[in-house]
């Protein structure tokens, strides 16, 4: 278990300082790109960013990786 809590702290790590997204086509290429999100907190919309797609270093299956095998 110890194992992947590194591989996950580690894969978390190496995407954490993502870029935001940019709109690819139309009108608005290379915009920035926001989602329109409502807080039932403060009962209103705000435009929270879009970040680039997730980069996953980790193979697809990691947890099918023999423990012995693993290095971390």
């Amino acid at each position: 278990m110890e194992e992947a809590t590194k591989l996950i702290a580690l894969d978390h790590n190496h995407n954490a300082s993502r870029k935001q997204a940019k709109v690819q086509s139309g009108e608005r290429e290379g915009e920035l790109r926001f989602r329109i999100a409502w807080s039932k907190v403060t009962k209103r919309y705000d435009a929270e960013p879009v970040l680039e797609k997730k980069e996953s270093q980790l193979p697809q299956k990691w947890w099918e990786i023999p423990l012995s095998t693993r290095r971390v």
